[in-house]
């Protein structure tokens, strides 16, 4: 049989271990979509797409673009 002790200190380490990989997580997702929409109007600037074809050629979702649209 496992004899097992609460250990809460080790516990709250561990909680501290997955808050600070959620932010990271968090954090790298935020710049990756401020780095599309920084990219989707840099060619809305430099080229005649629209919208749409702007979006398609940065590969951005289709269940995204009404966020992406929000954000211009």
């Amino acid at each position: 049989m496992l004899d097992f002790k609460w250990n809460p200190e080790l516990a709250r380490e561990v909680e501290m271990e997955e808050a600070i990989e959620d932010a990271r997580d968090e954090g790298r997702a935020e710049g990756e979509r401020n780095e599309k929409l920084n990219n989707l109007r840099s060619l809305l600037k430099n080229t005649n797409f629209s919208v749409e074809q702007a979006m398609s050629a940065l590969g951005i979702e289709l269940a995204l673009r009404k966020e992406y649209m929000a954000l211009l």
